[in-house]
């Protein structure tokens, strides 16, 4: 065996039915037949791996960190409860690989990508603790004197602890006097144990003035709703207005929240909130290329302070717009104004759209009319930079936009995406749109929408120690320097995904730190410093990469790289390079781990064995299946794909598939787990699919 292979009991060998090299992997054993009596020469669809609910078996808890190093963690998708004992949870930072490579060749032998999936306000499971909040005071968290990374539990001190080792840079600094303390026989401080910064590995800081632009800001809820014909017709609008009454109890910290609502067609209608007022006076704004908010200082009304006023607000409007409705939607013009409307402040912008803008700023036509399959590709990219730029500005002065989008026809979500991509914001697409089935769902995703852990005012940096750096960053933010995000909102489902390459061999024996810092407001007006840091061991040994592979990473990667790619190149050449980068990482599995194994067998890394099932859902997913996607669907997939968190990813590439015709009455699993009376995921194969049957999938 080369060096550096894995042992025999971290690998995945596929036996054939019979022994015959060459044969393609997969295939229904009745195709698999050969000229001399039927013996199948293919691949056993039987042994083949598949993905369980519960990848992780035997994992009830896990600890970031143990004596002998680090070790994988468990899926995603699985169930665990985390101990931080040093190291991040993997629900906040997840690599790719769980030993990292020491040099540049290493990664080019394997082709593994190399990054961290970022998802830095996840939310704990059941049973784990929550972050510690640490204030320090005006004088704010230690850091580096060099390269300015806070202060974790592998900085090392000396001098009875009144100098520190940074473990990002190495550079030496001194502990200010009111922070320093003793040292114990084994070096570490002698507070070590009560300071969470000094044992965990995630931790919120207190944010002294000097972190503050200026001073937080009441968060801030708009709803800008459109009252085309269109939307009124398919009574988007009506459920619209519905959803968002029963929610206004829902908004966090009405004491402080500021709300602010308005409508358009072909024109746009602002509604004064105005203290003292006994009921909402309405702004027309019928100039819609040189837009701007009437009155400013009266659009947003204390929530606490106007509730019943916007009551009868969302009460009366369905009416008031159900006469003879525009058919022209100033979608790009009104999305223009709210905006002037919250500069002064910042916010959330909750679109909530039904028809393509035609009229304005920003009017898009119908570019899905006799699209050859060649050129399907470019309706994945905006038609112009009109959104582009609006996402721009919003993001400068911290207003976060999420779509709402209900058409009943193509409404070119790829030109409107990049409005929630700059701000943070999310996309969501219910097309065409039923109320009888869209409704629930809306009210389910707006519900959630407010009430999720969100981080407002953020900007997100991640260091990496000497030896490597940051390339390349996935996901929804607005980056204007090469190091810094900006994130007008953070909220617990979003996850970026970051690229890191080396710029020298790493020191054997050495390890690799990572963090993760965002600067942010809380919803109760705090402003903080999320720190996750993540220390990982260095190898120089391929094999061990192997076995450090963290699938649904690595599949982040894939998913988001294709993504990145829709749009300037073909469908056809994303999926070869999709496949190739899976090829390439199993054949020099084979190639430098498992050579010496029978050439009838196909060799799978355990770590990797669901890797090529990954890779062929992905194929087939909206976003790279081609012209057989709707346009709009797509883009709504890409979305997804770009923001994703990691419990996500499996999901979305080979969802769960439940045979429901298998419970039976009475399975109900009453005052427990609902997931509990579920049967056990089927296989995604026609060959355990019935004609009469009845198959719930989950995605």
């Amino acid at each position: 065996m080369a060096p550096g292979a894995v042992q025999q009991g971290a690998q995945q060998a596929l036996p054939h039915a019979s022994s015959v090299a060459g044969t393609a992997p997969g295939a229904p054993p009745a195709a698999a037949t050969s000229a001399r009596g039927g013996a199948s020469n293919r691949i056993d669809p039987a042994q083949i791996p598949r993905a369980t609910k519960k990848a992780a078996q035997g994992f009830a808890s896990y600890l970031t960190r143990s004596a002998s190093g680090v070790y994988n963690p468990p899926a995603a998708a699985s169930d665990f409860v985390v101990q931080d004992v040093g190291n991040c949870s993997p629900r906040y930072m997840r690599p790719t690989l769980n030993q990292w490579p020491d040099r540049l060749e290493l990664v080019s032998m394997c082709s593994m990508p190399m990054g961290l999936m970022v998802q830095p306000m996840a939310s704990p499971a059941a049973g784990e603790e929550g972050l510690a909040v640490v204030d320090m005071g005006q004088a704010g968290p230690l850091r580096c004197v060099r390269c300015k990374a806070y202060v974790n539990p592998y900085f090392r001190f000396f001098e009875q602890g009144r100098r520190y080792t940074c473990n990002f840079c190495g550079a030496q600094g001194d502990v200010p006097t009111q922070y320093a303390c003793a040292l114990g026989a084994d070096g570490r401080r002698l507070d070590a144990a009560e300071r969470p910064e000094l044992c965990r590995g995630s931790v919120d800081f207190v944010a002294p003035e000097a972190y503050m632009v200026r001073p937080p800001m009441p968060p801030v809820f708009f709803f800008l709703l459109d009252a085309s014909h269109q939307s009124v017709s398919s009574g988007a609008f009506e459920n619209a207005c519905r959803s968002i009454k029963q929610l206004l109890g829902e908004i966090p910290q009405p004491d402080r929240a500021r709300v602010g609502f308005a409508t358009y067609d072909r024109a746009i209608h602002f509604f004064s909130l105005k203290a003292g007022q006994t009921q909402p006076s309405m702004l027309v704004v019928p100039d819609i290329k040189q837009v701007y908010a009437p009155c400013p200082q009266y659009l947003l009304g204390k929530l606490e302070d106007c509730r019943e006023m916007l009551e009868e607000l969302l009460d009366s409007l369905p009416a008031m717009h159900k006469v003879a409705p525009p058919a022209e939607a100033a979608l790009g013009s009104a999305v223009q104004a709210a905006f002037e409307a919250l500069k002064p402040t910042g916010g959330r912008l909750f679109v909530l759209a039904s028809a393509m803008p035609s009229v304005g700023l920003g009017v898009l036509k119908n570019r899905a009319v006799n699209v050859a399959a060649d050129t399907a590709h470019k309706l994945a990219a905006p038609a112009d930079v009109t959104y582009f730029r609006m996402g721009q500005a919003c993001a400068e002065y911290q207003v976060c936009v999420d779509l709402y989008l209900t058409p009943q026809s193509y409404m070119d979500v790829a030109s409107l995406l990049p409005l929630a991509r700059e701000t943070g914001g999310g996309v969501q697409l219910y097309s065409p749109y039923n109320p009888a089935l869209d409704s629930p769902k809306l009210f389910n995703d707006l519900r959630w929408a407010l009430v999720r852990p969100t981080a407002l005012e953020g900007v997100l940096r991640v260091r990496t120690s000497s030896g490597l750096t940051v390339s390349d960053h996935y996901g929804h933010f607005c980056q204007r320097s090469a190091t810094d995000l900006d994130l007008p909102q953070m909220d617990c489902d979003k996850a970026l995904y970051v690229s890191i390459k080396h710029e020298e061999r790493l020191p054997k024996d050495s390890e690799a730190a990572f963090q993760c810092a965002l600067l942010y407001t809380t919803i109760e007006g705090q402003r903080r410093i999320r720190v996750h840091t993540l220390s990982l061991p260095v190898t120089e040994v391929l094999g061990n990469l192997y076995r450090g592979a963290d699938l649904e990473a690595q599949t982040a990667f894939l998913m988001r790289d294709a993504a990145r790619g829709t749009g300037s190149s073909a469908f056809k050449l994303l999926r070869e390079r999709t496949f190739e980068r899976t090829t390439n990482i199993l054949f020099a599995y084979r190639k430098f781990c498992a050579s010496s194994s029978s050439s009838g067998q196909l060799i799978l890394p355990e770590a990797l064995k669901l890797s090529p099932l990954y890779t062929l859902g992905l194929m087939k997913s909206p976003g790279l299946v081609g012209s057989d996607a709707k346009p709009d669907e797509r883009s709504a997939w890409l979305a997804r794909a770009l923001t994703a968190g990691a419990d996500r990813v499996a999901p979305m590439v080979y969802p769960c598939m439940y045979a429901l015709q298998t419970v039976g009455p009475g399975a109900e699993a009453s005052g427990a787990d609902p997931a509990a009376a579920l049967p056990a995921p089927s296989t995604l194969s026609s060959e355990h699919m019935l004609p009469t049957g009845v198959f719930l999938v989950e995605d």
